[in-house]
Formats: C-alpha cells, sequence, structure tokens
C-alpha cells in the first residue's frame, strides 16, 4: 500500500507538541493546566484544519 499524500513535516512536530502538552496539562495543577490545555487543544485543532485542506478526499 502506498501513500500517495506526501507528509507535511512542521505539522507532524506540531502535533507531536501538542501532544506532548496534553500530557503535560493531566499532571499539573492550577493556572497552569488551563494555560496548557487551551493552547493545546487551540493547536491540535488547527493543525487538523490545516491537514485537512491540503488533502483531496476525491481522488
Amino acid at each position: 500500500m502506498t501513500n500517495k499524500f506526501k507528509r507535511i513535516e512542521w505539522v507532524d512536530v506540531a502535533k507531536a507538541i501538542a501532544i506532548l502538552m496534553m500530557v503535560i496539562g493531566h499532571e499539573v495543577q492550577g493556572n497552569a493546566r488551563v494555560f496548557i490545555f487551551f493552547f493545546s487543544y487551540a493547536i491540535v485543532l488547527y493543525l487538523i484544519w490545516i491537514y485537512s485542506q491540503t488533502v483531496n478526499y476525491l481522488e
């Protein structure tokens, strides 16, 4: 099975950082937790949107 789509490296790195932020956010308390969750979820949603714009689902 071959992959027709080229992966965007910086998106993969950014998703990995956001996932790590989510994991860390489950361990910390207080304002840091709110800050981490706010940005990590926003980053993930933005990256999903970017990736969905680059893939042609109709092929």
